[in-house]
């Protein structure tokens, strides 16, 4: 099914035209869950269009509209990033249709996730080793090695947990952990 002739010209009714995109999108061979998933949401910014904005067709969508729905979603940055390529692709397609003059989601820049933590600082990790070298006897000396172990070598929690102390090499300093999934690294 080509772009140009899966929506209906002349039709400005939000509900038959995001039908016809998912119509378009099970053309294209994707998962089941994704084009639910992608329905569901279409569903969400329709109804947000009309209630919140005011709008009645898709030629009336301005820029702050999408952002208003992205916003008014409060999801996580992965989240919120893919449900904004989801309208885009919304948009794109009805551009493609010759529904649309133009994309207002193009200037919309995708607010990616952050994927790695901040570091904690010098301070901040001295101030965690001494909270932890509170209390008394052998469990204040093993919560200050464990979380100095985590912190020298960047483990996670649960690899770490896994560790014994009489293994071979870990005296020496070397040690094996398993990573993630069973992985050594």
């Amino acid at each position: 099914m080509s772009t140009r002739t899966a929506v209906t010209a002349g039709s400005d009714d939000f509900a038959v035209q995001v039908a016809e995109y998912i119509n378009y999108l099970r053309s294209q061979a994707l998962s089941r869950g994704y084009r639910d998933e992608s329905q569901r949401l279409l569903r969400r910014y329709v109804d947000h269009l009309r209630d919140a904005a005011g709008r009645t067709t898709f030629a009336e969508v301005t820029e702050a509209d999408v952002d208003g729905f992205i916003g008014s979603l409060r999801l996580s940055g992965q989240s919120s990033f893919e449900s904004l390529c989801a309208i885009r692709r919304l948009h794109r397609f009805m551009l493609a249709a010759k529904v649309l003059a133009r994309d207002v989601t193009a200037g919309i820049l995708p607010r990616r996730p952050k994927r790695l933590p901040r570091a904690l600082s010098e301070a901040q990790v001295e101030e965690l080793l001494e909270a932890a070298g509170q209390g008394a006897g052998l469990l204040r000396l093993r919560d200050r090695a464990l979380l100095e172990f985590l912190y020298a070598t960047g483990a996670r929690a649960s690899g770490a947990a896994g560790r014994r102390c009489r293994e071979p090499g870990l005296a020496d300093g070397v040690g094996l952990l398993r990573g993630k999934g069973g992985t050594g690294a």
